[in-house]
């Protein structure tokens, strides 16, 4: 199972379906996941590459920037992480506009370029949606190869509940 989600999020990373791949990544580094020691060495290495791959690509333990990167270098269409884009507005709604050095005061450009970045995210994936023939790709994909190999593990009618359901798969190996 491990090393089919990996092939899929890969996949999905290709479609530019950031939100997708990034909601198998946490699925997989669920703690119970990881602790799947006989279905982890049965990875190939083509696998472990994959992993790799993702856990560069999400990096969250600095804030997402690589995928920040890549989702800015992207050309539509695309599919953002809504959740890491709207986690910034967030953040950014608690930062002052002005900052003030004794007497002066100075306007926070700072912040003001994250409101940019975070608002051409939003605007990219918005800006170009898949052609007919890249949303049959894509839905076969999603409908048919993943549904395949993983209908006996997952509601695959709702997407996020991937992350509950390994992480029950896992509860019951441990």
């Amino acid at each position: 199972i491990i090393g089919r989600l990996l092939e899929i999020s890969e996949a999905l990373i290709k479609l530019q379906n950031y939100q997708a791949s990034l909601i198998i990544f946490n699925a997989l580094s669920n703690p119970f996941v990881q602790l799947l020691k006989e279905a982890r060495r049965r990875l190939t290495p083509e696998n472990l590459a994959q992993e790799r791959l993702l856990k560069n690509l999400i990096d969250f333990e600095n804030r997402y920037s690589n995928l920040r990167k890549v989702m800015l270098r992207a050309d539509p269409p695309m599919i953002a992480c809504l959740n890491i884009i709207s986690g910034d507005i967030m953040k950014l709604d608690g930062v002052e506009n002005i900052i003030e050095l004794g007497e002066e005061k100075y306007v926070n450009l700072k912040k003001m370029e994250e409101i940019a970045t975070s608002v051409e995210l939003l605007i990219k994936s918005k800006t170009k949606s898949y052609t007919f023939e890249e949303r049959k790709v894509y839905c076969y994909f999603l409908e048919k190869g993943y549904q395949v190999f993983m209908s006996k593990y997952l509601d695959l009618d709702n997407i996020q509940e991937a992350e509950f359901k390994l992480f029950e798969i896992a509860k019951q190996k441990t």
